[in-house]
């Protein structure tokens, strides 16, 4: 899971593009290729919450 706290973010995965504001979060399973990258244009913070 990423929860974005400030900013906004995009977060590529196998399955899906998906652009996060602040607030907005987005579960995946982190069994594929994912990427983060801010297309802000101020920081960008971000929490990645991993349960094994």
């Amino acid at each position: 899971m990423v929860f974005v706290t400030e900013g906004q973010i995009r977060l590529d995965r196998d399955d899906a593009r998906v652009d996060l504001v602040s607030g907005q979060h987005s579960l995946y399973s982190t069994a594929q290729r994912y990427s983060y990258r801010n297309t802000g244009t101020t920081t960008a913070r971000f929490v990645r919450v991993v349960i094994r």
